[in-house]
């Protein structure tokens, strides 16, 4: 049985001949190395010379990019299995390469085989942490069972399968990891049989700097492209992405700044690099890092607080407490106690960080029909710039701070407008969607919010010339009415939505309460 050992290299010559060092000592020698060259010139050939009667080895020219350099030793490899070290890497135990031998010999069923990675000195060194355990390896542990240079698969196997050209330090993309993870998810979408051994290792540095942000954003591109590609779900990416949150906070611990920016590049880069390739996510994205940063600074400046902290705050307070007389009064409706209240018994956070975090929540939502409006009507591009100016507009995020009826407004305006456009696009029963979202806010806020909600249902019914939706809208916030109604009648004794229609109502009848 021979091995193929693919090696891409770019010159780096101390770190080669450790691979080459480790190779010569190999019990096993039914082997070949094929070293891809990317370096452009013939500075390796001197420290090549030296190995040509211990280690087996071809020397391919070619360009950069590792991907590419695996799938050209692919494509030369005659072994009957293949392995892919890195230049840096090094087989720790003279044994090694005989143990991978008698694993595929002894089991005919096992595609593939991989083994713990670590330094010299028995720490993890591929980005995390390597159980010692013994598993199959599966989607759901390949992120912690597979490292590039430490597989070895059965060619027969692989078929045609090869490196995605687009992933991997040199692809020429923004997406600079994750080759190897995809590769071999796809290799178990065929079929195979992949076996992790933690008990065996294969030893490779540890990464010790430089710690710059781009590299770690174009690492959380490649992690964020595979998790999408293989219909990993959203909450799978963020729980990549906060991890990479816990180490950039363990460096702040350290006092390690450059640690810090490098590990929250890779965090955004991880939720970046799945958005671009699911776009309809692309804005809840934005939208949820938007709030993120909107909920700090609102932490430390609290800006304009208008009758949040003397009126709002308190009936939030209230309604977490259970007091809803308190919490509750006609003239406001029931959406701004109820949604702050429940932020305050959810965090235990004060009243006004409450309402002001679920206006801020209101305000970058806002981003998504935004975003949708902007493309529909101009393009992709124009409605990322529109999106980037509504976050940046100071305007706006003060409206934040004064209470929930600017925000929610204005993202029941943005709702019925999407609702509206999908209408003309001929999108009839896909456009009710939208209204609905639109009015569920208008309709449980203020008097001049319901007004609103009315208004634009009525338009939506002129362009939908009053079909079976808008009766359905019609129903819908009528429904949505009835607790504001109960709300008024429980202190004014009359059913109707708020106090300043009780008050329109008295002066049209003459009566009094």
């Amino acid at each position: 049985m021979q091995l193929s050992l693919i090696v891409g290299t770019l010159g780096r010559e101390s770190e080669l001949r450790r691979l080459l060092t480790s190779l010569a000592a190999q019990t096993f020698r039914d082997f070949e190395v094929l070293l891809i060259d990317q370096t452009g010139n013939d500075t390796l050939l001197p420290l090549l010379a030296e190995y040509e009667t211990s280690v087996p080895l071809r020397r391919i020219t070619a360009g950069r990019g590792l991907s590419k350099s695996r799938n050209l030793g692919l494509s030369l490899a005659t072994g009957d299995l293949v392995a892919f070290p890195d230049d840096d890497a090094w087989y720790p135990t003279p044994t090694l390469l005989e143990e991978v031998a008698d694993a595929f010999q002894c089991d005919e069923t096992l595609d593939g085989l991989s083994f713990r990675v670590t330094d010299e000195a028995g720490l993890c060194s591929a980005g995390g942490w390597m159980s010692t355990a013994q598993v199959t390896m599966t989607p759901a542990n390949i992120w912690r069972t597979a490292v590039s240079c430490s597989f070895f698969l059965r060619r027969s196997a692989l078929g045609d399968l090869r490196f995605d050209e687009a992933l991997g330090v040199g692809a020429g993309t923004p997406y600079g990891s994750g080759e190897e993870t995809d590769f071999l998810l796809r290799l178990l979408e065929r079929g195979a049989t992949l076996r992790y051994d933690g008990t065996r290792t294969v030893c490779h540095p540890r990464f010790l700097g430089p710690w710059r942000p781009a590299r770690g954003y174009a690492y959380g591109m490649g992690h964020g492209y595979v998790l999408a590609h293989h219909g990993y779900g959203w909450g799978r990416a963020l729980w990549a992405a906060a991890l990479q949150g816990v180490r950039a906070a363990q460096a702040a611990l350290r006092l390690c700044p450059s640690k810090v920016a490098f590990h929250l590049a890779q965090a955004t880069g991880r939720l970046v690099g799945y958005a671009a390739q699911r776009p309809g996510w692309g804005p809840w994205l934005f939208a949820l890092l938007l709030f993120a940063g909107a909920l700090t600074l609102a932490s430390f400046w609290q800006g304009v607080q208008g009758d949040v902290l003397y009126r709002y705050a308190p009936m939030a307070e209230a309604f977490a407490e259970g007091n809803f007389a308190e919490a509750f009064h006609p003239r406001f409706g029931i959406g701004m106690p109820t949604l702050a209240g429940s932020a305050v018994w959810l965090t235990d956070a004060d009243g006004l960080m409450a309402c002001i975090g679920v206006a801020l929540a209101a305000w970058a939502v806002c981003v998504v029909p935004l975003f949708a409006i902007a493309r529909r009507l101009f393009d992709r591009t124009t409605a990322w710039m529109t999106v980037a100016l509504y976050a940046l507009c100071p305007l706006l995020f003060q409206w934040a701070h004064c209470g929930l009826r600017e925000p929610f407004r204005t993202l029941g305006l943005l709702l019925a407008a999407v609702a509206i456009l999908r209408r003309r696009e001929g999108k009839c029963w896909p456009s009710l969607a939208p209204l609905l979202f639109a009015l569920l806010p208008l309709a449980t806020l203020r008097s001049d919010t319901l007004v609103l909600a009315g208004i634009l249902l009525l338009v939506y019914g002129l362009y939908d010339r009053f079909s079976a939706r808008f009766w359905l809208g019609a129903l819908w916030l009528m429904a949505w009415l009835q607790p504001n109604c109960w709300l008024t009648y429980h202190w004014e004794g009359l059913w109707l939505p708020s106090h300043q229609a009780v008050t329109l109502w008295l002066k049209l009848t003459g009566g009094t309460l």
